[in-house]
């Protein structure tokens, strides 16, 4: 029986679900509901484009000019914000949704994989610790020998020590696999002592004291800067 979803979403964005199901995707027809605006815009182009302020009414002219502009940004957006609200709503809705199972789910890849690789390294520690265990074992062993044929007046036999294998390097399932490996990584101890081309300026901080009335700065020039803004009356 195919488990009704819908009844994990809030009850306010349960009904956008339900009316999403019969809202027609026609991109052609969403693109007619702007048709009113391609005339508009494009000669308003030619025109800015044309247009020389040389005198206070062509100031007066681009004033009007770039006003309408920015009227009609707020015209079309209004629009589009009206035209995608529907199916936008529906997707939040379900991306919330789907959130609720891989947040847990992308916890738990974290959680093993911390536990697999504490295995890992534990795993080859010990086989470490093996390895030199047998490594001196043959060194007792070779200098024993090497002490019976001086005596015989022999050449002694060479003994290797065995080098362990190391753990398999991927670890198959049905379901997949998993694999260790390194990487070189690095961690912030002392700020001042890093050299300069590896800081980076914190422009948020310098807009914000700028803003706040200040002025001066060692190493940054703070100055006024002209620009004109449009208001829509």
């Amino acid at each position: 029986m195919p488990t009704d979803f819908s009844k994990a979403l809030p009850e306010e964005e349960r009904g956008e679900v339900v009316l999403f199901k019969g809202y027609e995707l026609d991109l052609e027809k969403a693109k007619a509901d702007f048709g009113d605006y391609v005339e508009e815009v494009d000669s308003l182009v030619k025109k800015a484009e044309v247009l020389k302020i040389e005198n206070e009414d062509q100031n007066q002219l681009a004033v009007a000019m770039g006003t309408s502009a920015k009227k009609l940004t707020k015209q079309i957006e209004a629009r589009r914000n009206e035209i995608i609200k529907l199916p936008d709503n529906y997707v939040k809705g379900i991306r919330n949704f789907c959130k609720m199972f891989t947040e847990k789910l992308i916890s738990i890849e974290m959680t093993l994989k911390d536990k697999i690789t504490s295995y890992r390294i534990i795993q080859e520690q010990k086989r470490r610790e093996a390895e030199l265990k047998a490594q001196k074992e043959t060194e007792k062993l070779q200098t024993k020998l090497d002490k019976d044929a001086a005596k015989k007046g022999i050449e002694p036999p060479q003994i290797l020590a065995p080098i362990l294998p190391k753990g398999a390097p991927v670890v198959r399932t049905e379901s997949g696999s998993a694999s260790g490996r390194k990487h070189w990584t690095w961690i912030l101890e002392d700020q001042d002592k890093v050299s300069r081309e590896y800081l980076t300026l914190d422009e948020k901080k310098v807009n914000d004291f700028v803003r706040g009335g200040g002025r001066n700065l060692p190493g940054i020039k703070i100055f006024e800067k002209e620009t004109t803004s449009f208001r829509v009356a």
